[in-house]
C-alpha cells in the first residue's frame, strides 16, 4: 500500500504540487443553480438565521494530498446565493442575524456549514495519469415555524462538486460547482409536495387567530 501511494504522489501533476492554490473569494463567484418548477410559492415568509458561530466566514481546507485552499466570504453564499435560491420556493426570504425579532406566521431556517474538504482521485488516460480535485461542503439547513421548537424540515449533506480541478488556478470553478449543487439538492428536496405541505402547516400554526 505504501508503494502504491508513493507512485500516486509522484504522478500528481506539478500544476497541483508546485504552486499555492488560488484563494476562493465567494463574493466574486457566479452561482447559477438549476431550480425546480413549482405551481406556487410557499406563502409564509422565510427568515434565514446567519449565525457566525454556525457558518464561518473563512475556512482553510488543510494540505493533505493537495495544497491548502483558502475560502473567503462564505457568509455571502448565505446572504446572496442561498437566499436567491430559496426565493424560487418562498414568497419572501430574509437573512437575519441571531436574536433578530421574528414575526408570527413565518418560518425560520437555521443553517450550519461544518466543513469544507477536497476529494482527490486519479484518472489514467493511456500512459498519462492525472489528479482531479473536487470541492466538498458538509452543511445542513432546517426549517421550523417561528414559535415552534421542532423542525418541520431538515436537510444534511456532504455535497461534492462536479468540476474537477486540475490546476491551482481553478479553485473558483471547483467551489462554484460545489455551491451550486448544494443549492440544487436542497431545492429539489424542498419542492417535494409532502415537504411543501409540512412547511405550509408549520407556518400556519404560528399565525395569530
Amino acid at each position: 500500500m505504501k508503494t502504491l501511494w508513493r507512485i500516486l504522489l509522484v504522478l500528481v501533476p506539478l500544476a497541483l504540487l508546485g504552486c499555492a492554490m488560488e484563494p476562493v473569494h465567494t463574493a466574486r463567484l457566479t452561482i447559477s443553480p438549476t431550480v425546480p418548477m413549482v405551481a406556487r410559492k410557499i406563502a409564509h415568509p422565510l427568515y434565514v438565521v446567519l449565525d457566525p458561530a454556525q457558518v464561518p466566514d473563512r475556512y482553510t481546507i488543510p494540505e493533505r494530498t493537495n495544497k491548502e485552499i483558502h475560502i473567503h466570504e462564505i457568509h455571502e453564499f448565505i446572504r446572496r446565493d442561498l437566499r436567491t435560491g430559496l426565493a424560487f420556493l418562498f414568497e419572501r426570504v430574509v437573512v437575519i442575524a441571531p436574536g433578530t425579532p421574528i414575526p408570527p406566521g413565518t418560518l425560520v431556517a437555521q443553517v450550519r456549514i461544518q466543513r469544507f474538504s477536497a476529494d482527490v482521485d486519479m484518472v489514467s488516460t493511456g500512459s498519462a495519469t492525472a489528479a482531479r480535485v473536487y470541492g466538498q461542503m458538509g452543511w445542513s439547513l432546517a426549517i421550523r415555524g417561528s414559535s415552534a421548537t421542532d423542525f418541520a424540515f431538515s436537510h444534511t449533506e456532504n455535497v461534492r462538486g462536479s468540476f474537477p480541478l486540475t490546476h491551482v488556478s481553478q479553485t473558483a470553478e471547483m467551489m462554484t460547482s460545489t455551491y451550486q449543487l448544494a443549492i440544487e439538492h436542497l431545492l429539489a428536496k424542498l419542492a417535494e409536495p409532502d415537504i411543501v405541505a409540512k412547511l405550509e402547516l408549520a407556518g400556519a400554526a404560528t399565525t395569530p387567530p
